[in-house]
């Protein structure tokens, strides 16, 4: 099974950093962050991170700026994980994460555990 999910996704330009609209193709990965404080239980998943790394030739941070805060961006990749089945009602969120927690090479993204159990259950990997 491969570690990533493959993702196009639209930027409409109404970000804080870029103007830019287009069509970006690229990778979703799903982490977990674990709990490990308790040396009696198991480590209990606490949060989750997405990280959307973009083609190369698709996106380029210097010319075209970063694409956090474009709203189509979540918008569209919130349709795309419908596609796969992911269900968005109640504590089934994903969003950006603060500026400074965004890549040259990827978006980045905190996700609810809800999110990560259905991606489990969908069978889509999940890292930690």
């Amino acid at each position: 099974m491969s570690n990533s999910i493959q993702i196009t996704c639209e930027t409409d330009g109404s970000g804080h950093w870029s103007s830019r609209q287009t069509t970006v193709k690229g990778t979703l990965k799903l982490y977990e962050i674990l709990d490990r404080s308790s040396l009696q239980s198991e480590p209990q998943v606490v949060a989750g991170e997405a990280k959307f790394y973009w083609d190369d030739h698709d996106w380029y941070v210097p010319r075209h700026g970063l694409i956090y805060t474009d709203s189509r961006f979540i918008e569209s990749l919130q349709e795309q994980l419908g596609q796969l089945g992911f269900n968005h009602d109640g504590d089934s969120s994903i969003y950006y994460t603060e500026q400074g927690m965004q890549g040259s090479d990827h978006v980045h993204m905190d996700i609810s555990v809800d999110m990560l159990k259905q991606a489990k259950q969908l069978g889509l990997p999940v890292q930690q």
